[in-house]
């Protein structure tokens, strides 16, 4: 994995942290195996620029998977949580005085608004990484920021071993379950490439993505039609969805007739069909950092089996 800290001055006080890392699986002899490599800037320099002590850092966080990862760590009383919104709270930001805050560096962050505060700032971009455990390996960098290091070591020792150990060997592509992702929104329904994280968990838990072809990493954006067309028959429909009450397979139908017409919504109730409530359960405050939960419970759904041990998931009746 390779690893990448800059520390870049802006106006008034501003600190940037760009951590760049991959993971790459290579067969040797016949085994799979994955090797790290590393480049890094150590964040002690971060805090001895910005007079932090490590174990004492009060820490603001915009992104609730940054919490949830201080509540895995036991820091959780260091916590400044202002993941309710869109922007953090400038003034609850200078009430609180955190000795530094941590934004997801998302296009068209307005860097300049937190500068006037004098509060260090992280720029965190663990969401661009290409595989499940190059994001998860961040917990060890926040834990050296945070004073932790040894905790988030044993933690990511622990979901890398058990992400392993849920990772299907290679076979023959076509020999692999075809799996759908999500409902159609605005228009489009968007489906992960084969090359982005989610893509690469799925292939790992013994999935394949119906649009191999595409060269792109990240999302695809395409229309209902196409998937239809090109994933319809897929053996495994799993959605993501935010509600008061759980999907059924007649609700499914009534939203989109295109839905209908897939091929485990035809199967007469033994169609392949899992949800996640995310209003219900705590998928994206987790699994970015808990990748080994997630793909045990993909690759439970690829094979239809041990269902009652689904940690996010339901199967949709």
């Amino acid at each position: 994995m390779k690893r990448l800290l800059s520390l870049l001055p802006a106006v008034g006080f501003l600190l940037c942290a760009n951590l760049l890392c991959g993971c790459q699986p290579t067969e040797k002899g016949g085994k799979s195996e994955v090797h790290y490599r590393y480049a890094t800037l150590a964040p002690d320099s971060v805090l001895r620029i910005s007079g932090v002590e490590s174990s004492k850092t009060k820490v603001a966080v915009d992104a609730e998977v940054y919490r949830g990862l201080m509540e895995m760590l036991g820091i959780a009383d260091r916590c400044v949580d202002l993941s309710q919104n869109m922007q953090p709270d400038i003034e609850r930001l200078a009430t609180q005085q955190p000795d530094m805050l941590l934004l997801s560096d998302y296009d068209g962050l307005d860097k300049r608004r937190y500068a006037e505060l004098n509060i260090p700032l992280i720029l965190c971009r663990d969401f661009m990484e290409p595989s499940a455990l190059a994001r998860a390996e961040w917990m060890r960098y926040f834990g050296r920021l945070w004073g932790v290091s040894d905790r988030a070591d044993s933690l990511f020792e622990e979901v890398e071993q058990r992400y392993l150990q849920e990772t299907i060997a290679p076979t023959d592509n076509s020999c692999q379950p075809a799996v759908l992702l999500d409902l159609i929104y605005s228009g489009m329904w968007y489906q992960p490439s084969p090359k982005s994280s989610m893509g690469r968990l799925i292939s790992d838990a013994g999935g394949r993505i119906p649009f191999a072809d595409e060269g792109r990493s990240g999302s695809l954006a395409l229309s209902p039609e196409r998937v239809l067309m090109e994933a319809g028959e897929a053996d495994v429909w799993i959605i993501r969805h935010s509600g008061r009450e759980n999907l059924t397979l007649d609700a499914l139908r009534q939203l989109h007739p295109i839905y209908g017409q897939l091929k485990t919504m035809r199967k007469s109730g033994t169609g392949r069909v899992y949800a996640c409530n995310t209003a219900l359960t705590p998928y994206y405050q987790e699994t970015p950092l808990r990748p080994d939960l997630l793909i045990g419970d993909v690759r439970r759904m690829i094979r239809g089996e041990e269902e009652e041990k689904l940690h996010y998931f339901y199967r949709v009746k």
